[in-house]
């Protein structure tokens, strides 16, 4: 029988090398602090951090001395809400860089990523899923980490005891995980080749090295890939190179002329099928919509950055990139990125200043704010977008706290702004 703990570190190689290409120094700038090989977000890094001071305490002085205020946070013991709202420095990245050469720092990598594992397997084992067959726990281990909402829904439609191929073709169809379609081939290439009891190759790990089949560990290192391709499609950038850009960086637009990557590398493939999400129409779209929305209200924080388009896996968001989720898991459709993109979508229902026009208005129509501009110019500076729900109410994400959250008086709220457009997609 596989034990869990090889199983939990075989899962550690598979998604250590979907999240960074086995890169323990990883630093991810474009969101706040996200760092190691697992890519550990917010508090969670916090806690790597944590778990690498205890088992490098040589380390971790170097570490205090050359990002002092970085340390002095981790032992202030912040909560999840502080942590999504630290950036680090480039001094703090290049000390962390330097620590997480050291095996010592590496053993604290293993050490959280056991605990999570082990969270993981009891959860999934729970949901059907069998230690007996390490490679669909492992695919499972895959989506959770990535997701777990849309892990969840995968095993609802295809069940705990499906084969390795069925969890993967099921996890393809998926309309948030889908699009990471490179990414989950990796890992099912990957577990498909596998035994299920040999130990992982070397990448890094301390303990147990090379005991398995497959090859020696990549050459790791904190520098940055080169780029080799930029492919555009319907509006999204896909960047490919070596490394970590193997498997295609994709990047949305969030302004005019400005294009953020998605919080993950592994993704899609433009070239490679993939529809995008589901498929709802309707006025029950809409109220799958705002089911949704009610049903994740306070469930993310707020943040313009590069994992706003993906709320589910980096825990965050802002008011359109949560419209343009919502729409995209449920219907499929595009409605653009940002306030200003989402203009060039659906049709026009009302323009104009005071109380809404309730009684033209659908559930899921989108009404778009300016605070400042009058609707004969309205589009070039919108700043804030809600969705509609009925009876005098919206829902939608603006900060600085978590998001989404009901206003209970909508005419009230349309009568703060200048100038205001409610928009229908459906």
């Amino acid at each position: 029988m596989p034990t869990r703990e090889n199983t939990c570190m075989f899962a550690m190689y598979v998604i250590g090398e979907v999240e960074s290409g086995w890169d323990w120094t990883g630093v991810n700038r474009n969101d706040p602090i996200t760092i190691g090989m697992m890519q550990n977000y917010g508090q969670r890094a916090a806690n790597c951090i944590i778990k690498c001071r205890d088992a490098d305490p040589d380390g971790w002085t170097a570490f205090q001395s050359a990002a002092p205020s970085l340390a002095a946070a981790v032992d202030a013991g912040h909560d999840w809400g502080w942590w999504t709202g630290y950036w680090v420095t480039d001094a703090e990245a290049n000390a962390w860089q330097e620590w997480a050469q050291r095996d010592g720092n590496h053993v604290g990598q293993q050490q959280l990523w056991l605990e999570d594992a082990n969270e993981y397997v009891d959860l999934l084992v729970g949901w059907g899923l069998s230690e007996d067959r390490p490679q669909t726990l492992v695919f499972a281990m895959s989506m959770y980490h990535q997701s777990p909402l849309q892990c969840q829904r995968v095993l609802q439609s295809c069940g705990g005891s499906a084969t390795l191929d069925l969890m993967h073709s099921t996890c393809l169809a998926d309309g948030v995980l889908g699009q990471y379609r490179n990414r989950y081939n990796t890992v099912y290439e990957r577990l498909s080749a596998w035994d299920g009891e040999s130990a992982p190759p070397d990448f890094g790990q301390v303990g147990d090295v090379g005991a398995g089949s497959g090859g020696q560990a990549p050459n790791i290192s904190g520098s940055e890939q080169p780029i080799t391709r930029v492919q555009l499609d319907n509006g999204i950038i896909t960047l490919y190179g070596s490394g970590a850009y193997q498997n295609g960086l994709v990047c949305y637009r969030s302004a005019p002329n400005v294009w953020l990557p998605c919080v993950s590398v592994a993704t899609q493939n433009p070239s490679g099928g993939n529809t995008g999400g589901g498929s709802a129409t309707g006025s029950a779209a809409a109220e799958e919509m705002k089911q949704w929305l009610l049903d994740h209200e306070h469930a993310y924080a707020y943040s313009q950055g590069a994992g706003r388009m993906s709320p589910d896996d980096s825990g965050y968001t802002d008011c359109s990139a949560l419209m343009w989720y919502v729409y995209h898991i449920i219907t499929g459709q595009e409605i653009g990125t940002w306030t200003g993109d989402q203009q060039n979508y659906g049709t026009v229902i009302a323009d104009g200043s005071g109380a809404l026009p309730q009684d033209q208005m659908q559930v899921m129509d989108l009404v778009f704010f300016d605070w400042a501009l009058n609707p004969s110019n309205f589009g070039t500076g919108t700043s804030h977008v809600e969705a509609y729900i009925g009876n005098n109410q919206l829902t939608g994400h603006g900060g600085p706290g978590t998001g989404p959250y009901v206003k209970e008086n909508a005419d009230a709220y349309a009568s703060s702004a200048a100038c205001w457009r409610v928009r229908r997609y459906l």
